[in-house]
């Protein structure tokens, strides 16, 4: 797998999701104030994939190309529901993201970026795009995930540039995030082996079913929403989004499986973060803090 290099259809915003990752299946929204030695909150993590887009237009602009910079994510839309959804407000406003997600497409569609990249040469693309990502010359950083597999990104381009300035040495720093962030392959079976999961689960699907939706789990449920959706105009499909999650969230807080889930991620997680990734994971954490004391000056600095 090879990140950070793309055709133009790949241009809009994409900086921020190298490095904006998420933190678990447990992830939620949260304050600005969080101790220094744990990982971003997701209103954090929005504030670090502003700052980069903005790094990235001066990068741009020096090299002579025009960049807008995306609408900043919200938190709510940086969280994922994550293995089972126990957040009744989230599941009331957003679903299972689906319209947040058609959102961005059209977001995409209609990206100034990408109008501007079709009016260019063929050569003109290719400038753009070694501009961006980096040109044939460019080196690369790779990182072993804890599953086992490789994953690279050019080290050229502003793309890079504004992760560089943001976290300091690339290598390190992809290094890091990509083996913590690859984490849940180790610790995930083991969740799901769990007694009190299995307990939880089958809690959950009985309540699910007293709602009159039959599923096992939450991942049986998921896979059917884009069947139930299909052909659906925008609205319509919200709207069985909404009433499939709103039941999810409720079950899980009854059957205590969302609870349940985030206590075992958090032991499970925190073993690997003490034990044998406890380096990788420490110079993520630190390196995390040194994006977001870096983002707030750049932030500070675009608004003066």
């Amino acid at each position: 797998m090879r990140t950070g290099r793309s055709a133009g259809g790949c241009l809009i915003a994409m900086c921020a999701a190298l490095a904006v990752t998420a933190t678990g299946c447990g992830s939620s929204g949260g304050h600005d104030d969080r101790p220094r030695h744990t990982e971003l909150s997701d209103a954090q993590r929005a504030k670090v994939a502003h700052a980069q887009e903005l790094l990235t237009q001066q990068c741009m602009a020096g090299r002579g190309f025009r960049y807008g910079v995306a609408k900043p994510p919200t938190a709510d839309e940086l969280r994922t529901p994550g293995y089972v959804l126990d957040d009744p407000r989230w599941a009331r406003e957003y679903g299972y993201g689906g319209q947040l997600q058609r959102e961005r497409n059209s977001a995409r569609k209609a990206d100034p970026n990408v109008a501007r990249y079709r009016t260019l040469s063929r050569d003109g693309q290719l400038r753009w795009n070694n501009a961006l990502f980096g040109g044939p010359e460019s080196g690369t950083v790779e990182a072993r995930t804890p599953g086992g597999g490789t994953v690279s990104m050019a080290t050229g381009g502003c793309n890079a540039e504004a992760l560089r300035a943001l976290y300091g040495d690339l290598g390190t720093w992809f290094a890091a995030d990509k083996t913590v962030s690859g984490l849940g392959s180790l610790y995930e079976p083991r969740i799901k082996r769990s007694k009190r999961f299995v307990s939880a689960v089958d809690s959950w699907s009985r309540c699910m079913r007293d709602k009159g939706h039959r599923y096992t789990n939450p991942t049986s449920l998921r896979e059917r929403v884009p069947a139930l959706t299909h052909g659906l105009n925008d609205p319509r499909a919200h709207a069985v989004e909404v009433r499939l999650a709103t039941a999810e969230a409720a079950c899980a807080r009854d059957s205590g499986l969302g609870r349940i889930a985030r206590a075992l991620e958090r032991t499970y997680r925190g073993e690997y973060a003490a034990g044998r990734y406890r380096e990788p994971y420490a110079t993520r954490v630190r390196l995390q803090h040194k994006a977001l004391a870096k983002a707030e000056r750049v932030l500070a600095s675009s608004s003066a």
